[in-house]
């Protein structure tokens, strides 16, 4: 007995109590061992589930986009794993703890930070780019030894103050599976007889008593939720899907053997299952045959209404990267549509993420490219991103401009919060929750950036490996802000020059030239222009498109714009920061 006392039990067979009192009948002893046996006929009707990593990598993208935190109950609140279900292929609340128990095993991703948020771990983003087989043979292999996802308990999902036997738990898993890999591979088995086998053979693994836990009603009902559940949904088997035919016990033993009746209600009422050439490989079966190569498509088709239709064979890498940019499903509707909308674009930036990220990743995977709307959408998104900061001082605010912050001052709703100001673009607040005021600055059209979040960017830019190997653009040629990731070349300044009519000696000062005092990077440009801009200083500077310098006395310095006078043209120019290869103060 699992007690902590030194209680021992005895258990005694029905039948050798009969047989000890004079009764003759010895076929408990001389019959055969119950074993599988085949059904009687092939059912008309079968189901086989084969989207376990499609809806693995759907939980991955929700967890990387919401913020699903660990409770104290040691794992993902229950109303996440119901909203992560919204985009799985099965729809049930039952499935998503499953997913989750599967990844939380295999290491996939794992609670983070202060608010123990779910996020992606090291293990999990190499797990994005094995081949199928590689993905299944490690949830299965997280399943064989885990201990979260208990099918014998009434409550599957183990919770961190409940103490459950591990030993128990892989025992009845190894007991079945090797039970199933002895039944015949090529004929559907009555799962009736299998649980009778299981029985005969391990009579103690299933007893149910009250110091082991909260177990389900019989070995019946065990089998029928680890085939009809687990092993079916890593598509391990495939099941009868033939309504069955009630029938009565052969005899009164038969009936004791496997138990109580079955209770629907807890259990899949399945009647036969067969093994998929996937399970007779996880199994190591002799004679299995060849698993065929998983299709993976690498492109997906980008709407003009910024809606994205994702094909069933998307490859995990490129469909978790899409599911970080984009929005759940709408309630009830399915997974393979999803939306790029502005709040999702939000919440990639301030992940870390680039707008030249996000329109790189999206020219190399849509497949008839990135319609004129939807980039639109997306520099507008970042023109405005990050030009409010939030952080917690206090609570404290910056913003890139004094005007932007007179705006702010001037907002009746905002008036109250402001406690003094610093200087003309940072001010305290008497803000206890700093998530309170991004949110009231969202809803009043702003997009401010948070200071303390932790940017992780989560687009994963090895998906970007094959095509900018090709030394092509990955960025769409439209579009002021989107850039243009080129593999290293080496450029021939001397075809340039005969084919711009130009002698080498005026190509000799481009860009690939940097006078002394100049500066490169968006921050020390930004930096020397706001320094210019305050000391009246002339600025040169060098975009990639145009190899001759170009001199600007900056009056402006909006986020990362700079509006300044240039004396060559006589007018008031306007250029971005981001795009200028080096800048030197004259």
């Amino acid at each position: 007995s699992p007690l902590y006392g030194y209680n021992l039990v005895l258990v005694v067979p029905g039948d050798l109590l009969r047989a000890l009192t004079g009764n003759d009948r010895s076929g408990f002893w001389t019959d055969p061992a119950p074993a599988p046996r085949p059904m009687p006929h092939h059912p008309a009707q079968t189901k086989r589930h084969t989207t376990l990593i499609r809806d693995v990598v759907s939980l991955l993208g929700f967890a990387a986009t919401q913020e699903a935190s660990r409770t104290s109950t040691g794992y993902m609140h229950k109303t996440s794993l119901k909203n992560a279900a919204r985009s799985f292929t099965l729809a049930d609340e039952r499935y998503s703890s499953f997913v989750y128990s599967l990844c939380r095993e295999a290491g996939l991703l794992a609670p983070t930070g202060e608010k123990q948020t779910y996020s992606l771990t090291e293990t999990g983003e190499k797990w994005l780019h094995l081949d199928s087989t590689e993905q299944l043979q490690s949830l299965f292999d997280a399943w064989k030894r885990g201990t979260a996802w208990g099918e014998m308990f009434v409550e599957p999902l183990q919770k961190s103050n409940v103490h459950r036997a591990k030993d128990l738990m892989i025992g009845i898993r190894t007991v079945t599976l090797r039970i199933i890999s002895e039944s015949a591979a090529d004929a559907y088995v009555d799962i009736a007889s299998l649980t009778d086998a299981l029985s005969f053979g391990s009579p103690l693994l299933l007893v149910e008593t009250s110091q082991q836990g909260k177990l389900v009603s019989s070995p019946l009902v065990f089998t029928r939720l680890l085939i009809g559940e687990c092993l079916y949904w890593m598509g391990l088997v495939e099941l009868s899907a033939d309504p069955p035919t009630p029938t009565a016990p052969a005899s009164k033993e038969k009936a004791d053997t496997r138990g109580a009746p079955v209770d629907k209600a807890a259990a899949p009422d399945v009647t036969g299952f067969r093994l998929t050439p996937l399970g007779a490989q996880m199994l190591e079966l002799e004679g299995r045959e060849p698993l065929l190569a998983d299709p993976r498509e690498d492109k997906f088709i980008l709407q003009a209404n910024a809606e994205i239709f994702v094909p069933p064979f998307l490859a995990p890498a490129i469909y978790y990267n899409l599911l970080t940019l984009t929005d759940l499903p709408a309630k009830g509707a399915t997974g393979n549509t999803v939306h790029l909308t502005r709040d999702s674009i939000r919440r990639l930036l301030d992940r870390g993420a680039t707008v030249r990220d996000i329109l790189a990743f999206l020219q190399a995977h849509a497949r008839t490219g990135i319609p004129q709307n939807v980039e639109y959408l997306i520099n507008e998104v970042s023109g405005k991103h990050g030009h409010i900061r939030v952080g917690k001082a206090h609570t404290y605010l910056q913003c890139d401009s004094a005007v932007l912050m007179k705006e702010l001052q001037a907002r009746r709703e905002l008036k109250a919060l402001f406690v003094r100001t610093l200087s003309d673009t940072v001010a305290i607040l008497k803000a206890e929750d700093p998530e309170i005021l991004l949110r009231d600055l969202r809803k009043a059209g702003y997009l401010p950036v948070n200071d303390d979040a932790l940017a992780r960017n989560p687009l994963r830019m090895q998906a970007l490996a094959e095509p900018a190997a090709t030394g092509t653009s990955a960025a769409p040629a439209t579009g002021k802000s989107a850039k243009p990731t080129v593999a290293p070349v080496t450029l021939d300044w001397e075809r340039i020059a005969r084919d711009d009519g130009k002698s080498w000696g005026g190509l000799a000062g481009m860009t690939n030239l940097m006078p002394p005092g100049a500066v490169q990077g968006k921050t020390g440009i930004l930096r020397l222009m706001r320094e210019a801009a305050e000391n009246d200083q002339i600025v040169q500077f060098v975009l990639p498109r145009t190899p001759d310098p170009r001199t600007l006395l900056p009056t402006h310095v909006y986020g990362s714009f700079v509006q300044g006078y240039n004396s060559d043209t006589d007018s008031y120019e306007t250029h971005d920061i981001s795009q200028m290869t080096w800048a030197r103060s004259l």
